[in-house]
């Protein structure tokens, strides 16, 4: 809460927490003082019973040495305090145009770490849709339930790859080297352009031929129908089958161009062009 002024006054309630309301300053006095308020016999007193009794009343007989230094400060603070008839306003960070509180900032702030992530910036801007994203989080946190990964939870026996047989089921190799992914890759046109791991999907090369825009968006949906068509062979007995996924991919393409905006629209012709198989 911070506070009003009015004529050259503060004005307070005796709906202020004096410890807990910010209205000296950004912080709290609890923040601020905290020897102090421990020596408090009533946390929940209010602005208006400290400035008219004195914050004195509200503290143990004996203080520490701390204490009294904090408590010279307070006291120098509330010198300068005088109460007026006025209402409080109160004011939030976390609160909307209509002062209702809004719990999307508290989640914001609550789970900001200040770093900026990579990965969230490159999923979650994306304009796949919401299980696709999530599949791509998972992916580039390397947390995909690939063969590897299962073998290492010793939940399979093995982690050789269904689909060639030959190399373990890593996510780099089945989104990128498993056979069928390679001359997926290939196809699109990022034959001799280097690869990067998956789960720094954002270095990869784009190859002239393809509108940087919303490239991430299409990426996603290369890798998301990649795992499809390992679901299809390893799930449903099909056969790895190029052809197949380019046609998978197409039509998402054509699924999601409603998710993007109107003058955005002709990119989804360029990777429906992109996906056919000649």
């Amino acid at each position: 809460m911070h506070h009003q002024r009015a004529g050259g006054r503060r004005c307070f309630t005796a709906s202020t927490s004096s410890w807990w309301d910010s209205w000296l300053g950004a912080f709290t006095l609890a923040v601020q003082f905290p020897c102090l308020l421990s020596h408090s016999t009533n946390k929940d007193v209010s602005v208006q019973q400290i400035i008219q009794l004195g914050i004195s009343y509200n503290l143990t007989a004996r203080l520490s040495s701390q204490a009294t230094l904090e408590l010279t400060e307070v006291q120098q603070l509330l010198a300068s305090i005088t109460l007026t008839q006025q209402p409080d306003r109160r004011t939030c960070k976390f609160a909307d145009t209509t002062s209702k509180l809004n719990t999307g900032a508290i989640y914001r702030a609550s789970t900001y770490s200040g770093v900026s992530s990579r990965i969230y910036n490159y999923v979650w801007t994306s304009r796949a849709p919401t299980r696709v994203r999530f599949f791509g989080w998972l992916l580039m946190r390397g947390r995909l339930q690939c063969r590897a990964n299962l073998y290492y939870k010793h939940v399979l026996d093995d982690d050789i790859c269904e689909l060639c047989r030959q190399q373990p089921e890593t996510s780099d190799h089945l989104i990128f080297h498993c056979t069928v992914a390679k001359e997926f890759w290939n196809h699109l046109g990022f034959q001799g352009l280097p690869l990067p791991s998956v789960e720094q999907l954002w270095d990869m090369p784009r190859p002239p031929t393809i509108p940087p825009k919303h490239f991430n968006t299409m990426l996603l949906l290369c890798c998301w129908n990649i795992w499809n068509h390992r679901h299809d062979v390893v799930f449903r007995h099909q056969q790895p089958s190029l052809r197949r996924l380019l046609a998978a991919c197409k039509e998402a393409a054509r699924l999601w161009g409603c998710r993007l905006r109107q003058r955005d629209r002709h990119l989804v012709d360029v990777w429906c062009q992109m996906f056919v198989m000649h």
